[in-house]
């Protein structure tokens, strides 16, 4: 796992990239992400499975208002670029689980090679509205190098990447 002193070099080689990097956003080991303000809200009454995406209503906000039980997508207002030699992992800040809010349920993981801006599976497990506001930290991500470097990068073609070089929040694709 890299150290802050290790993000800061892998920052300052250009191996890995963070944008916008602020300094203060290093953690012990870690980066404290913020939220961004697109969000993507599936549409009630849809039957949704791996061959048949769910359909998505786009919204743009400062404010979102996350009822009990609710789930939207949003994303980071960072762009990440890994190398082949570095992977990551996106946890939720401790202070917003403990409020009920579950920043990703099954997509933590980033490979080598990612570039983009990372979609949030964001989810009210709480009795309580929560209220996220753009620019807010809203995750922590962390990063590992691997003990050598991936010969296929997410985004090969090859392994059928689907959600590589995002601008923005990214719905389910099939």
């Amino acid at each position: 796992m890299l150290s802050d002193q290790d993000i800061i070099q892998e920052i300052e080689h250009r191996n890995l990239k963070i944008s916008p990097f602020d300094p203060k956003c290093v953690q012990a080991a870690s980066y404290d992400c913020h939220l961004g303000k697109d969000f993507l809200i599936p549409v009630k009454y849809h039957t949704v499975s791996i061959h048949l995406p769910p359909y998505y209503e786009e919204l743009k906000t400062e404010l979102l208002k996350l009822d009990p039980g609710e789930f939207v997508l949003g994303c980071l207002q960072e762009s990440i670029t890994l190398p082949n030699n570095i992977a990551a992992q996106i946890n939720g800040k401790s202070t917003l689980g403990r409020l009920g809010l579950a920043c990703h349920i099954t997509a933590g993981f980033v490979d080598p090679g990612w570039n983009g801006i990372l979609t949030l599976e964001l989810l009210n497990v709480s009795k309580n509205v929560i209220l996220l506001s753009s620019g807010q930290k809203i995750a922590q991500v962390s990063f590992y190098y691997l003990s050598s470097p991936s010969k296929q990068v997410y985004g090969d073609s090859k392994l059928g990447s689907k959600y590589n070089n995002a601008t923005s929040v990214e719905g389910a694709k099939s």
